[in-house]
């Protein structure tokens, strides 16, 4: 993979327009300290290094991308897009 960027790229969580809330960035903030800080750097790897690709990143198609981050039991997975040098979440 080519990078296509040298400048980090800005992270935004996907907001339910009814609702207003953010399920991902709700999701996040229900972990455990530890957890959300493995899976912070995961994301922050992808903000200044897009592209990269597994372990941490895996293609799922149609423009969509999951964060993979390796926990003690279980992998997290965080969905994502690029849009205009934007990650959403």
């Amino acid at each position: 993979m080519s990078k296509i960027n040298s400048q980090k790229l800005s992270v935004f969580f996907a907001r339910n327009d009814q609702s207003g809330k953010e399920p991902v960035r709700e999701w996040l903030k229900n972990l455990p300290q530890d957890e959300k800080k493995m899976i912070g750097e995961d994301i922050m790897a992808v903000q200044y290094g897009w592209p990269i690709g597994m372990p941490i990143v895996r293609n799922l198609g149609n423009g969509l991308w999951e964060v993979r981050t390796s926990l003690v039991n279980r992998i997290a997975r965080v969905i994502f897009f690029i849009h205009n040098h934007k990650i959403v979440l």
